[in-house]
């Protein structure tokens, strides 16, 4: 009984000591997989990055679309075209 008691302080202290080096195959194995946690992040923060981009892009190209064709919509109108003819008309006389 004794004796498995002092076996069982032996390997807590020496697992006391291991755990702080950097060189062991669990050190190594955590820091892997740590790392390659941060790479994930990163990378979906890139990814959420560029999607916000194209969004603003996709949102400013759809409002320029839609400035274009109540533009469109304006200048067709039957009274627009009358007064843009008789501009044209005062424009010409001018000269």
């Amino acid at each position: 009984m004794q004796r498995d008691a002092y076996r069982k302080s032996l390997q807590d202290t020496s697992k006391a000591r291991v755990q702080n080096w950097p060189n062991t195959m669990e050190a190594m194995r955590i820091k892997r997989e740590e790392d390659r946690i941060k790479r994930l992040e990163d990378e979906e923060i890139e990814r959420r990055r560029v999607d916000a981009e194209e969004q603003a892009y996709q949102d400013d190209l759809r409002k320029q679309t839609n400035e274009r064709a109540v533009k469109v919509m304006h200048d067709q109108q039957d009274m627009v075209k009358a007064l843009k003819a008789k501009m044209l008309m005062c424009d010409v006389s001018y000269e």
